[in-house]
């Protein structure tokens, strides 16, 4: 149980990285962000690592065990890789931060949820139980919405010192979960 519990803090924390910098990105330019709209982009977040985990338990099924976790393993090892390679090159993504709606915080969603349908996939391939789904999901949520709200103010604090790049974070914990499974 133990186990489960750290393998979905590792799993959501990486893929709530991206809320954390794109919150601090956001109160770099001193605005902040409401409770309702980091809410729904939450809600969105975690709606696609549901779905993702779902599809990849599903396709789990049809596939033998072996197959399953070296696929996992390759998937969140390539996503964590290229968050690597995508902090290291500075890659910044295009979010438009300054005036947030509801219609602005669910495209941020949806870019903020493309690691970690990647990253479901590749867990959900492990064939979890649903139980595990059920924490995974929950902690999302509470993970992404506190990030978010936490990097913006973070960032309201430095925005006159200096902008650091922390999207490495999230991919060494991709590549932290994904070694896990081969020893756990």
């Amino acid at each position: 149980m133990l186990q489960m519990i750290i393998e979905a803090v590792i799993l959501t924390l990486a893929c709530s990285v991206d809320s954390a910098v794109t919150g601090f990105s956001y109160g770099l330019k001193k605005n902040r962000i409401k409770f309702i709209y980091a809410l729904i982009i939450s809600i969105i977040c975690s709606f696609c690592l549901a779905l993702s985990l779902f599809l990849g338990a599903a396709l789990s099924r049809a596939m033998p065990a072996t197959l399953t976790t070296i696929i996992s393993i390759s998937i969140l090892s390539i996503v964590g890789g290229y968050k690597i390679l995508e902090s290291i090159f500075n890659k910044k993504k295009d979010e438009e931060l300054k005036n947030l709606s509801i219609k602005s915080a669910a495209v941020i969603a949806l870019i903020l949820s493309i690691d970690g349908i990647a990253a479901g996939f590749g867990a959900g391939l492990l064939g979890l139980s649903w139980l595990s789904y059920i924490i995974i999901i929950s902690i999302s949520i509470v993970l992404n919405t506190t990030l978010l709200l936490s990097g913006a103010l973070l960032g309201n604090k430095a925005s006159k010192r200096t902008s650091l790049n922390l999207s490495w974070i999230s991919g060494v914990l991709l590549i932290a979960l994904a070694i896990s499974q081969i020893f756990f």
